[in-house]
């Protein structure tokens, strides 16, 4: 029945979206108030605070940093009010980050730097980086670091919070793992059960996997403007050979998000 009900009206499947959001995405996101009841609301708004810096002292934070320093602090001291191109740049992130659960999972603008420099006077090679938490050896999350940097330079493409937020997602699915393991071990006195996907998403192969999410939910947007093309390639690659890990990453981000915001949320 199916099958004739497509000859006759065609079929409903839609392709999805590869193009990266755009400024009109965000325009129609606020028409339809897409952000209610997510998390990260409150630093989406028109008129919301979140942390922003020049580029100059962005890059002079993220290479001083080291373990053990409470950086919740700094992240509440340079929050200012977010300009429309900074807010549209975050939105356009946003918007991005709902077709993957694992950007989903990591996209946290309070967690975020981003430049507030003129994008045309940036010029800097690295245009992004997510430094993670450090854990104890129990398995408790500490108090430092856990900070994505964005330095929103006209040389570079506009996705580059996207890509670090797949970066926190999947520290964040590791991180869980490695509480749940802990908590077993002081409840239990059970052996942790190693999850060799995570430990291989924690491993040097995290950039390539990142790369190639990046390549299956955005095209060719990390093409655009000065970029390592070699790193590109390497992801494209990736992604052709490892389809199903990929997906099983997916999973684990869906139930991480799932379980992480089922007691946040006020409805």
């Amino acid at each position: 029945m199916a099958g004739i009900l497509d000859f006759l009206f065609g079929s409903k499947e839609v392709e999805p979206r590869t193009d990266y959001p755009s400024s009109e995405d965000v325009r129609m996101a606020d028409k339809y108030d897409s952000t209610y009841g997510d998390n990260s609301a409150r630093q989406l708004g028109i008129e919301s605070l979140t942390p922003t810096m020049s580029s100059k002292d962005i890059v002079r934070l993220f290479n001083n940093m080291k373990g053990g320093d409470d950086h919740n602090k700094v992240l509440q001291q340079v929050r200012a009010e977010s300009d429309p191109d900074r807010r549209d740049y975050m939105m356009r992130s946003y918007i991005a980050s709902q077709r993957s659960a694992i950007a989903a999972s990591g996209f946290d603008p309070s967690r975020a730097i981003v430049s507030s420099d003129n994008p045309e006077n940036i010029r800097y090679d690295t245009a992004g980086k997510y430094r993670p938490h450090t854990l104890t050896e129990e398995g408790k999350r500490g108090k430092d670091i856990d900070m994505t940097m964005v330095l929103r330079s006209q040389d570079t493409d506009p996705s580059t919070m996207t890509h670090e937020s797949m970066h926190r997602g999947i520290e964040q699915l590791i991180r869980k793992k490695d509480q749940e393991d802990a908590t077993l071990v002081r409840e239990k006195g059970g052996i942790p059960t190693l999850n060799e996907d995570l430990k291989r998403a924690g491993s040097d192969e995290q950039e390539d996997i990142v790369r190639a999410l990046m390549q299956k939910y955005y095209g060719d947007i990390e093409t655009q403007g000065r970029h390592n093309s070699t790193l590109v390639e390497s992801g494209s690659e990736y992604l052709a050979n490892n389809p199903e890990y990929l997906n099983r990453l997916e999973l684990l981000a869906q139930q991480y998000a799932y379980e992480n915001n089922k007691n946040r949320r006020n409805w």
